[in-house]
């Protein structure tokens, strides 16, 4: 992480479970979580800035009704 400039920000969009519910029917990139977890792993052991986008719905129903966000990190929410 050496090479990027030391105001580099990681945006992290629309990780969440509700993509696991098999109503998106069978997904393509199944070492996704693990992938992400080694990156914001570095990401915050080189101690750079973090912001998390999820996807939220007010309707009760909907896989992004609001849950609670990551910890730890800024949360920016969009519907």
């Amino acid at each position: 992480m050496n090479s990027l400039p030391l105001d580099t920000v990681l945006i992290v969009i629309d990780v969440q479970q509700a993509f696991d519910d098999p109503s998106w029917g069978q997904r393509n990139n199944l070492a996704a979580e693990a992938n992400i977890a080694a990156l914001l792993t570095g990401w915050r052991k080189a101690q750079r800035r973090l912001i998390h986008v999820q996807h939220r719905s007010p309707r009760p129903q909907s896989l992004f009704h609001p849950d609670r966000p990551c910890p730890g990190s800024p949360l920016s929410t969009r519907t």
